[in-house]
Protein backbone atom coordinates (compact mmCIF):
# COMPACT_ATOMS: atom_id res chain seq x y z
CA UNK A 1 0.00 0.00 0.00
CA UNK A 2 2.32 2.30 0.98
CA UNK A 3 5.13 1.55 -2.09
CA UNK A 4 2.24 2.26 -4.83
CA UNK A 5 1.36 5.96 -3.19
CA UNK A 6 4.85 6.75 -2.35
CA UNK A 7 6.17 5.44 -6.21
CA UNK A 8 3.82 8.16 -7.40
CA UNK A 9 4.62 11.08 -4.95
CA UNK A 10 8.09 10.43 -6.04
CA UNK A 11 8.05 10.20 -9.63
CA UNK A 12 5.08 13.05 -9.55
CA UNK A 13 7.68 15.44 -7.98
CA UNK A 14 10.33 15.17 -10.60
CA UNK A 15 11.16 17.06 -13.35
CA UNK A 16 9.80 15.28 -16.82
CA UNK A 17 7.23 13.59 -15.36
CA UNK A 18 4.17 12.09 -17.59
CA UNK A 19 1.45 10.18 -15.95
CA UNK A 20 1.21 6.60 -17.71
CA UNK A 21 -1.96 6.03 -19.16
CA UNK A 22 -1.79 2.10 -17.95
CA UNK A 23 -2.40 3.97 -14.45
CA UNK A 24 -6.14 4.85 -15.21
CA UNK A 25 -8.92 3.44 -14.48
CA UNK A 26 -10.06 0.36 -15.46
CA UNK A 27 -12.81 0.08 -17.89
CA UNK A 28 -16.32 0.18 -16.25
CA UNK A 29 -17.02 -3.15 -17.98
CA UNK A 30 -14.38 -4.91 -15.57
CA UNK A 31 -15.54 -6.63 -12.33
CA UNK A 32 -12.95 -6.72 -9.98
CA UNK A 33 -14.61 -7.37 -6.77
CA UNK A 34 -13.30 -3.97 -4.71
CA UNK A 35 -16.50 -2.09 -6.62
CA UNK A 36 -17.80 0.08 -4.23
CA UNK A 37 -14.88 -0.62 -1.91
CA UNK A 38 -14.23 3.07 0.47
CA UNK A 39 -10.90 3.48 1.46
CA UNK A 40 -9.77 6.30 4.40
CA UNK A 41 -9.03 9.69 2.71
CA UNK A 42 -4.84 9.11 2.19
CA UNK A 43 -2.65 11.00 4.55
CA UNK A 44 -1.97 14.63 4.45
CA UNK A 45 1.96 14.25 2.39
CA UNK A 46 -0.01 12.27 -0.35
CA UNK A 47 -3.26 14.14 -0.92
CA UNK A 48 -1.64 16.12 -3.55
CA UNK A 49 -0.91 13.74 -5.66
CA UNK A 50 -2.82 12.63 -8.91
CA UNK A 51 -3.98 8.53 -8.36
CA UNK A 52 -6.77 6.41 -9.79
CA UNK A 53 -9.27 6.13 -7.82
CA UNK A 54 -9.10 1.70 -8.20
CA UNK A 55 -4.76 2.25 -7.40
CA UNK A 56 -5.75 -0.32 -4.81
CA UNK A 57 -7.09 -3.62 -6.86
CA UNK A 58 -4.22 -6.03 -6.98
CA UNK A 59 -3.08 -7.72 -10.44
CA UNK A 60 -5.22 -4.57 -11.84
CA UNK A 61 -3.10 -4.32 -15.00
CA UNK A 62 -3.15 -7.67 -15.71
CA UNK A 63 -6.85 -7.48 -16.39
CA UNK A 64 -6.26 -5.81 -19.14
CA UNK A 65 -4.01 -5.83 -22.13
CA UNK A 66 -1.53 -2.97 -22.20
CA UNK A 67 0.71 -1.69 -25.10
CA UNK A 68 4.63 -2.43 -24.59
CA UNK A 69 6.20 1.13 -23.23
CA UNK A 70 9.72 1.72 -21.95
CA UNK A 71 10.10 2.53 -18.59
CA UNK A 72 9.21 6.57 -17.23
CA UNK A 73 12.71 7.07 -17.21
CA UNK A 74 13.04 9.13 -14.28
CA UNK A 75 14.60 6.83 -11.64
CA UNK A 76 15.76 2.80 -11.57
CA UNK A 77 13.50 0.42 -9.75
CA UNK A 78 16.18 0.18 -7.80
CA UNK A 79 16.34 3.66 -6.69
CA UNK A 80 12.74 4.12 -5.72
CA UNK A 81 13.35 0.73 -4.01
CA UNK A 82 15.70 2.35 -1.48
CA UNK A 83 13.89 5.45 -1.08
CA UNK A 84 10.81 3.89 -0.23
CA UNK A 85 12.71 1.72 2.35
CA UNK A 86 13.91 5.12 3.91
CA UNK A 87 10.62 6.40 3.90
CA UNK A 88 9.14 3.79 5.82
CA UNK A 89 12.08 3.71 8.34
CA UNK A 90 10.75 7.30 9.08
CA UNK A 91 6.92 6.75 8.64
CA UNK A 92 5.26 9.51 9.96
CA UNK A 93 1.99 8.33 12.72
CA UNK A 94 -0.76 9.44 9.85
CA UNK A 95 0.68 7.27 7.40
CA UNK A 96 1.69 4.45 9.62
CA UNK A 97 -2.19 4.45 10.60
CA UNK A 98 -3.72 4.56 6.84
CA UNK A 99 -1.54 2.05 6.08
CA UNK A 100 -2.76 -0.40 8.40
CA UNK A 101 -6.26 0.67 8.18
CA UNK A 102 -6.10 -0.16 4.49
CA UNK A 103 -4.35 -3.70 4.77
Amino acid sequence: VETRVERERLLQSLDGYQPDEADGPLPPDIVTGYEGLQLPELPKKYRHIEIAEDWFVPGKRKMIKRNHKKSHGLMSFGDIARHTAETWKTVDDETFAFVTEVA
